[in-house]
């Protein structure tokens, strides 16, 4: 081993230490963010605190931890102060970071609860992957007859979507002359 640094690859690029000093620090408070629930519509973010410009942060707490009463005032009077079990602060944030596409994050014994509890009846509790792992079911079934009666064809067949579907199944099913019936909501590997 040398002592001569110049003989070693540099730890950080000159770039990545710029943004660690100057910028990350600063603003890392937008990230990594502690959730106190689930990630429904709306999502309630443990309120943190840094005593050392953001180098780390601490989780607030009760509002009793705060120790200025105008700090105390910024919360209890604004709009989007809660507070969750242990009468944590929290901040409620309009969530558009998760995939609760459909609400079932949401309070589900009011969403969805009857239709859950009736679809358990006649299928399988989880068809999370692909077909050929699980198995068609009866709703693949009826929506692919729905999508051949609608396009005027004998047959049709429905995949989820996603950068796999894309880059697998379409290739080997179309050729020269084939018409790919999609919308705007697929994914972006099926443009690109």
């Amino acid at each position: 081993p040398s002592d001569d640094g110049t003989r070693y690859a540099p730890i950080l690029k000159s770039f990545e230490n710029f943004y660690t000093k100057r910028l990350y620090h600063r603003i890392q408070d937008c990230f990594n963010r502690p959730l106190a629930s689930n990630p429904g519509a709306t999502v309630h973010v443990l309120e943190r605190i840094s005593c050392d410009g953001n180098k780390t942060m601490q989780v607030l707490g009760k509002l009793d931890n705060v120790t200025s009463g105008d700090a105390r005032d910024v919360y209890t009077n604004g709009r989007h102060y809660a507070t969750v079990s242990g009468e944590r602060v929290t901040r409620k944030c309009l969530n558009l970071g998760s995939y609760n596409y459909l609400g079932f994050a949401d309070d589900w014994q009011v969403t969805c609860r009857k239709g859950v509890m009736g679809s358990l009846e006649g299928l399988p509790v989880s068809m999370g992957s692909s077909r050929m792992e699980c198995g068609t079911s009866i709703l693949h079934d009826q929506v692919e007859t729905i999508v051949a009666e609608f396009t005027q064809k004998e047959e049709a067949m429905v995949v989820n979507m996603g950068f796999n579907t894309n880059a697998t199944t379409i290739p080997a099913l179309m050729g020269q002359g084939d018409l790919i019936v999609s919308d705007e909501f697929n994914h972006t590997s099926i443009v690109n």
